[in-house]
């Protein structure tokens, strides 16, 4: 039978209201990119994960040795300003599934990514190359002269094209999939858009563009439908869902308000617009020969809208921000009045269109913008967005209530099916904290998961986070909220140290992995051994990352690094957790007997796991830090006491291992500072009167630590004492030998007393007096000794050892050296401290 520990977290200050938990560890972290450019963020790229675990990401380059992978699709740079770039990392971020270059001789751009369950990927996005790649069968394989062009391209698994098309006279903002592999586009149009014949709008409406919705066939020979979905003003497309029967629901901008001609539907929640522009959501039949409802949603001034979700009822949800005071909220919303400025605001329309379930403003007095929307199961909906109002509206015990400076904070909100309020809180420091647009996740217990960029140098970071400390002026964050908004379960900045580092995307798999992808100008970006490409493209590169839930998980003989040298082998984990460490310089009084390293390092090694008894534990140190390695010992703090825990010290590779029952302090300590060499000693001797010259002295010397215990020492006999003054001084050599296995403490002294007498042998005098000269460099009495660190030791004035010499003046002492052979007189003794 055993018992499993109880684990206690030491940490160093923190809010004692909110729980802890340390960070989870990086699984991969790789750049993506070639020697010029690569970016990920909307409304330029795009970032999916497949249930197997591979990344996929989209965007633009401008390198021509973008990593395009043999035998893809498209693997040298088309030409012009831009290209859009495909590209499918492996679950280990090890090796490209594929990657593909797509474009032409102009300027091509992507702006939506989806994937379907068979490992699909179907890109959407505008080109202006007449030379786009398209494959034999398209739908249309020609480009269109004087019209916008959207493209649509479907690659396989292994990246290999299903179909690659152009869509004339649009472009494609948006792309979402039904079960069989249909794609439905939407974004803006003009007059050129192919449409079909039964679909709801033949015909141009009017104004700038057209929104338009498309739908195409699994394999992209053909459209299923297409239709225009405007007035006579302007409108643009911001998001597109499909729900499980085929329906289509899209949602953007009408400025179809004078007169108000936007197409909207008998009985509709609003058939009228209020103002320039309105948002307006639509929901199409399977077949796009009609609408089942279209409704405008807005105020007396302008909306925008970048959001859309749909739950499995049919609810539809939308945000985005408002300039109007009069915008439609419900009776009991959370925020029924307009807070200032811009307000973010979300409204949720049940499934006929017909009434609202929920409206609210979401702001303050100052600007507030909406950033991401993600809908859950049960139908809470979660908001972020960027506020920069010190009065935004929060919940109590949300995890925080109050602005953090700077110019602008963080904000998660997340309602309920009705409205009401779960939480809402602030998320930033003192400098700008901004949440990337779309950067929003859920996992199946509602935590959630958001990604940005700051430049706060106190951004709210959980302890043993992989990086506590941000690395520039702008690195990206990466933070995972609890399902209630009390706390935080990680948070982490992201980020290198030289350029700016921006996360844009984030998804989560069924398994509580988060997967981030972004930009980065870094050269010292984090990357993780064996990742795809680990070193700088150049200029600006893209980057993907994944990043576990547990970096411990259950098993047996569970290895896990836990930062800071630390590696941790469980015996069996029963129950998943999160190992870290954290050091600092301070901590109890080192052992008995034993001194620390230069400087001392105390580690506080953690675990939020359970598990079965013996843990080893096992530490790289810096062998700098310490005078001999093969005195090194590991000890664990238990029960206010140091226990020595050592069961290896490997001095080639300078790890050194222990085993312990539980966690808290350890710390590497040696037994003592060894005296490993001693001298010699040079000193510098004279007569003091030119009558004693033909006087011949003996020189004695010896070393003590903490002035009793004698540790070495040494004699050189009849050297010529020559005529007074310094330049007829001679520089003498004392060997020294030193007492074996003599060990110093830090804090310890060390001292050298000098002796003199007349020789007992070749002396031409029966006495005379000895001159000392030191403190100066050009007189520098010294001996050397390593003690740990090898070192030369000056004598200074004051009876001082130095490690420099003396600026000067020189100084002497003068002792009478009595008849020949008689016992040593002793110059003085001249002491330090050991650090």
């Amino acid at each position: 039978s055993y018992q499993l520990p109880a684990i206690s977290i030491q940490l160093a200050s923190y809010d004692r209201s909110k729980p802890v938990v340390i960070d989870p560890m990086i699984i991969y972290s790789t750049y993506l990119g070639g020697s010029d450019q690569e970016v990920t963020g909307r409304p330029d790229g795009d970032f999916k994960v497949d249930g197997a675990g591979n990344a996929y990401v989209t965007g633009f380059t401008q390198s021509t040795n973008f990593p395009a992978s043999p035998g893809a699709f498209q693997t040298t740079f088309g030409g012009g300003q831009i290209d859009v770039f495909v590209t499918k990392l492996n679950p280990s971020g090890s090796a490209l599934v594929y990657s593909t270059y797509l474009g032409g001789s102009s300027f091509d751009e992507v702006h939506g990514l989806a994937v379907d369950s068979g490992g699909n990927a179907y890109v959407a996005g505008e080109t202006a190359s007449s030379n786009f790649p398209t494959t034999p069968g398209a739908f249309q394989t020609t480009f269109s002269v004087g019209l916008g062009n959207a493209f649509v391209t479907k690659l396989d698994p292994i990246g290999a094209p299903v179909y690659s098309t152009y869509i004339s006279g649009s472009q494609a903002l948006a792309i979402t999939l039904d079960a069989a592999g249909n794609a439905y586009v939407t974004g803006a149009a003009g007059p050129g858009l192919p449409t079909t014949p039964s679909a709801f709008q033949t015909a141009f409406g009017g104004g700038a563009v057209d929104c338009f919705v498309t739908k195409l066939n699994a394999t992209g020979s053909a459209l299923v439908y297409s239709t225009y979905l405007g007035g006579s003003g302007a409108e643009g497309s911001a998001d597109i869902a499909v729900d499980a029967a085929g329906n289509a629901y899209v949602t953007g901008v009408t400025a179809s308000d004078f007169p108000p001609n936007f197409p909207t539907t008998p009985g509709a929640f609003q058939t009228t617009s209020d103002g320039s522009p309105d948002v307006f959501v639509t929901k199409l039949n399977p077949t796009g020969s009609a609408l089942v409802y279209s409704t405008y949603v807005g105020g007396s001034s302008s909306e925008g809208v970048d959001g859309l979700a749909v739950d499995s009822a049919g609810n539809a949800y939308i945000a985005g921000r408002i300039s109007s005071t009069d915008f439609p909220t419900t009776p009991g919303a959370f925020q029924t009045t307009f807070g200032g400025i811009d307000d973010a605001f979300v409204t949720k329309l049940n499934p006929t269109g017909s009434a609202l379930v929920y409206s609210t403003y979401v702001g303050g007095s100052s600007l507030d913008q909406r950033t991401g929307l993600a809908v859950d199961s049960a139908g809470n909906a979660h908001v972020t967005g960027i506020t920069y109002s010190s009065d935004f509206p929060t919940t109590p015990g949300a995890f925080q209530t109050t602005f953090g400076g700077g110019a602008y904070d963080g904000f998660l909100m997340k309602l309920d099916p009705v409205g009401a309020p779960v939480y809402s809180t602030y998320l930033g420091g003192s400098g700008q904290d901004s949440l990337s647009s779309g950067a929003i996740a859920l996992d199946a217990t509602g935590n959630l998961y958001v990604a940005g960029f700051t430049t706060s140098m106190d951004f709210p970071i959980t302890p043993g986070a992989f990086q506590t400390t941000s690395g520039g002026s702008n690195d990206g964050f990466v933070t995972k909220l609890n399902s209630t908004g009390s706390a935080l379960i990680y948070s982490t900045y992201f980020g290198g140290g030289s350029g700016s580092d921006v996360i844009s995307h984030i998804k989560v798999d069924g398994t509580g992995n988060a997967y981030v992808a972004g930009d980065t100008e870094s050269v010292d970006f984090l990357t993780t051994p064996g990742a795809f490409q680990t070193t700088f493209g150049g200029n600006h590169d893209a980057f993907v990352a994944k990043i576990g839930p547990f970096n411990t998980p259950v098993g047996t003989n569970v290895s896990v690094s836990a930062g800071h040298g630390a590696t941790v082998t469980f015996t069996a984990v029963v129950v998943p957790g999160d190992t870290g460490a954290t050091t600092s310089s301070t901590g109890p009084t080192p052992p008995a007997g034993f001194s620390l390293g230069t400087p001392p390092t105390y580690y506080d090694i953690t675990t939020t796991a359970t598990y079965i008894p013996p843990v080893n534990i096992c530490i790289t140190y810096d062998p700098a830090q310490f005078g001999d390695p093969s005195s090194l010992r590991l000890f664990h703090f238990e029960n206010n006491a140091w226990v020595d825990v050592t069961t290896s010290n490997d001095t080639n590779n300078f790890v050194i291992c222990g085993q312990v029952s539980s966690f808290s302090l350890f710390v590497i300590a040696q037994l003592g500072f060894p005296l490993t060499s001693l001298g010699p000693a040079n000193v510098w001797v004279g007569l003091k009167n030119s009558d004693d010259v033909g006087i011949r002295f003996d020189l004695r010397a010896e070393v003590y630590r903490n002035s009793t215990q004698l540790v070495g020492s040494g004699e050189v006999a009849s050297v010529p004492g020559g005529s007074s003054g310094f330049n007829n001084a001679h520089q003498d050599t004392i060997p020294l030998t030193p007492v074996d296995g003599t060990r110093f403490q830090s804090g310890d002294t060390v001292s050298i007393k000098l002796f003199v007498r007349n020789a007992c042998t070749g002396s031409g005098k029966n006495s005379g007096a000895a001159r000392l000269w030191f403190n100066d460099s050009a007189a520098n009495s010294r001996f050397d000794a390593t003690i740990g660190t090898p070192r030369t030791y000056f004598l200074r004035d004051a009876f001082a050892l130095a490690t420099t010499p003396g600026p000067g003046p020189k100084k002497t002492i003068d002792v009478a050296a009595g008849a020949k052979c008689s016992p040593y007189k002793t110059f003085g003794t001249w002491t330090t401290t050991i650090p």
